[in-house]
């Protein structure tokens, strides 16, 4: 068990080290920048779910947000955590397990949720597993829904309706794998044809000397 002290230690730890991390990019004032800069994160995305597969994902994506739907998560989160918290002090329940579904439950109940905000769960659910190996069903069902949300959202800024559709046309199913392989056959087609126009001045060196007789000098830079 924690005492007041050594919490208050972890907590001032923390806050310092993510001040710190705004020290770089203020230029004066830094409580100011502090909260200037999480006032306009907090105002960036005003919608309920940022195509992330949450509660709020149910009833679609970028639907406004308003205080109601805010309040309704905080809510649901608070409960949620303080019902586990009881059942954590009468079975005794792993901590890791306990951040698990703090994080998992902010991430299906708070608002303005984007589909990266499930990676923090995989942290301590992982430690969780090699307390209880029972765990590793849903680090591996959350590890599905994740890259699912990852999928999608990758197609959904790229404008392509079809996902997952690899029954029907698996060439788009799997585009953002041809992608990459569209860059890497970019990159080799390039320094192919650089071969080719080196071959081919090496080609007409030789006819000259054939033809004229002479040698071909090259300007050394």
């Amino acid at each position: 068990k924690w005492g007041l002290l050594k919490a208050t230690k972890y907590l001032l730890t923390g806050l310092f080290v993510f001040i710190l991390g705004f020290i770089p990019f203020t230029q004066g004032n830094l409580p100011q920048f502090v909260l200037t800069r999480l006032n306009i994160s907090a105002g960036q995305y005003p919608y309920t779910s940022v195509n992330a597969f949450n509660f709020w994902g149910l009833s679609g994506f970028w639907k406004p947000d308003n205080v109601y739907f805010q309040f309704s998560g905080y809510i649901m989160i608070i409960a949620a955590t303080i019902i586990l918290c009881i059942r954590r002090a009468k079975k005794k329940l792993s901590p890791y397990f306990l951040i698990t579904f703090v994080f998992a439950a902010s991430f299906m109940f708070f608002t303005r949720m984007h589909e990266r905000h499930l990676l923090p769960v995989f942290a301590p659910l992982a430690i969780a597993v090699v307390d209880n190996p029972i765990f590793l069903l849903p680090y591996i069902g959350f590890s599905l829904i994740y890259v699912m949300n990852l999928v999608y959202s990758h197609f959904w800024v790229s404008n392509i309706n079809t996902v997952f559709n690899c029954f029907g046309n698996c060439p788009n199913g799997l585009r953002f794998l041809l992608d990459l392989n569209r860059q890497k056959n970019i990159m080799g087609k390039s320094t192919f044809a650089d071969k080719e126009i080196n071959n081919k001045n090496e080609e007409q060196k030789k006819f000259i000397r054939k033809t004229t007789g002479h040698k071909t000098y090259e300007k050394k830079i």
